[in-house]
C-alpha cells in the first residue's frame, strides 16, 4: 500500500503550474494536494477561480484515472498570514537587485507559520534578463553554493532569497515555455493547457465575456515569450484602437 503524502502544489489555473500538474498527475502518477491564495485585490481572483474548476472538469474528462488524484484546493485567504519582520525585511532587501511581487513574503509566511515544507512553486527558467530569474541563480543549485565564496552582493542575495524561498520546492525551475510547449504538444496536453490562464487584468467585452487585458505584465510576458498566440486577435485590436485613440487625444 502506497502511503506516500501528496505532492503540495501552488496551482493558480496558470500555463506553468497546470503544466507542473499534469506532470505529476500523468507521469508520476500522484496524489496532489493543490493549494491557491485568495487576495481580494486581485483583479483575475474569480477568473483564475473559475479556470481551475474548466481545468479539472477538462482533466477528468480526458484522464478520467486522475479524478482520485487531485484533492479539493485548499483555498488560504492572505488576510489570515500573520507578519513575519524577518520575510518581508528579506522581500524589501532583495527588491533592491530583483522586483519581487508582495506574494512572495505572503506566500513564505504562510509556510512558515503552518511549517509547511517543500511546497511546489512553478517557476520557470527565464531565457531574458526581464524574467528576473537570472539574477537568482541560487534557486536553481538549491541553495548549495558555500557563502564563503560569494562576493558580498551575493552573500545578500544568497541569504535573503534563502529566506523567501527555502520553504518551497520549485520543480520546473530548470525549463522555459518554448520547452515546456514542446513537451505538452508531444504528450498531447494541449486541450487541457489552451484553457489555461494568465492575465492579471481581465476585461469585459460585450458577447465576449472577461478576456486578457492584452496589456498588463503577464500579457507582455506573453508576447515576450512568443506565446502571444494566447492573447485574442480582437484583444490586441481593442488595445490598438485604444492606444491610438490615447496618442490622438494627447496630440490635440
Amino acid at each position: 500500500m502506497n502511503f506516500e503524502e501528496p505532492i503540495k502544489l501552488l496551482w493558480t489555473g496558470g500555463w506553468d503550474s497546470t503544466f507542473r500538474l499534469l506532470q505529476i498527475l500523468l507521469e508520476e502518477k500522484k496524489e496532489v494536494q493543490p493549494f491557491y491564495f485568495i487576495d481580494p485585490a486581485r483583479k483575475s481572483l474569480g477568473v483564475e477561480i473559475q479556470c481551475m474548476h474548466r481545468l479539472r472538469k477538462s482533466i477528468f474528462e480526458q484522464y478520467p484515472e486522475t479524478e482520485n488524484l487531485i484533492l479539493p484546493t485548499n483555498y488560504i485567504n492572505i488576510a489570515t498570514i500573520k507578519h513575519d519582520e524577518e520575510i518581508e525585511q528579506a522581500l524589501r532587501t532583495l527588491n533592491n537587485y530583483i522586483p519581487l511581487g508582495r506574494q512572495y513574503s505572503w506566500l513564505a509566511g504562510f509556510c512558515k507559520q503552518t511549517n509547511i515544507s517543500g511546497l511546489e512553486m512553478s517557476i520557470e527558467n527565464g531565457v531574458n534578463d526581464d524574467m528576473g530569474w537570472k539574477n537568482l541563480p541560487f534557486l536553481k543549485n538549491n541553495f548549495s553554493a558555500d557563502p564563503k565564496t560569494l562576493s558580498e552582493r551575493e552573500r545578500v542575495i544568497y541569504s535573503t532569497s534563502k529566506t523567501l524561498f527555502s520553504y518551497f520546492k520549485l520543480p520546473i525551475i530548470n525549463i522555459n515555455k518554448k520547452e515546456m510547449f514542446e513537451i505538452v504538444k508531444q504528450n498531447g496536453w494541449m486541450p487541457v493547457m489552451k484553457k489555461t490562464w494568465f492575465c492579471y487584468q481581465p476585461f469585459y467585452l460585450p458577447l465576449k465575456g472577461l478576456v486578457p487585458c492584452g496589456n498588463c505584465i503577464t500579457c507582455r510576458f506573453q508576447e515576450k515569450s512568443d506565446f502571444d498566440w494566447t492573447i485574442p486577435t480582437y484583444v490586441k485590436w481593442f488595445q490598438r484602437a485604444r492606444k491610438f485613440k490615447s496618442k490622438l487625444t494627447r496630440s490635440i
